[in-house]
């Protein structure tokens, strides 16, 4: 109403605008918001991607491993000792894999300045992700064994 009014008054050649505190407050919030979002969902794509490429990785170097597995057992190697070395080989990698992402991730975090956010290291977060990398690599690496598991010798020799 007011706008139309200083237009009748003063015509066209005038821009006016009006600022409100509030209103310019709500945008950036709603801005912050949406990236937000956004950057949540690109993280549930990565993990998405990460966990697709780590399932393969696994189920690879388990196959590569089954005929070494076949003959140890063929040679009276126990099972669970086999699967337990197998078990503890997977997750030695995936815990120095994450030492070290945490470690780039914290120089990174150092290095990085965003003017929108304020970019910290959190050892809380740190720590849920180790957790989730090793429950996904226990989750998955179970299942490739599991397969391994009750097979017998003779089976993993004349499937390679």
């Amino acid at each position: 109403e007011v706008l139309k009014y200083l237009r009748q008054a003063h015509g066209e050649s005038y821009t006016y605008e009006f600022n409100n505190p509030l209103s310019e407050y709500k945008k950036s919030s709603e801005s912050l918001t949406e990236l937000s979002r956004y950057f949540g969902r690109m993280a549930a794509v990565m993990l998405a991607i990460l966990l697709i490429g780590f399932t393969g990785v696994v189920k690879i170097f388990m196959k590569k491993r089954e005929k070494e597995l076949a003959i140890n057992m063929a040679l009276g190697a126990s099972k669970k000792i086999l699967i337990m070395e197998l078990f503890l080989e997977v997750l030695s990698i995936c815990t120095l894999g994450s030492i070290i992402g945490i470690f780039i991730g914290n120089l990174l975090t150092l290095r990085v300045d965003i003017a929108v956010f304020d970019i910290k290291f959190h050892w809380e977060s740190a720590v849920l992700c180790s957790i989730l990398g090793l429950i996904s690599t226990i989750l998955i690496t179970m299942s490739s064994i599991k397969k391994i598991s009750k097979m017998k010798p003779i089976e993993l020799l004349r499937s390679l």
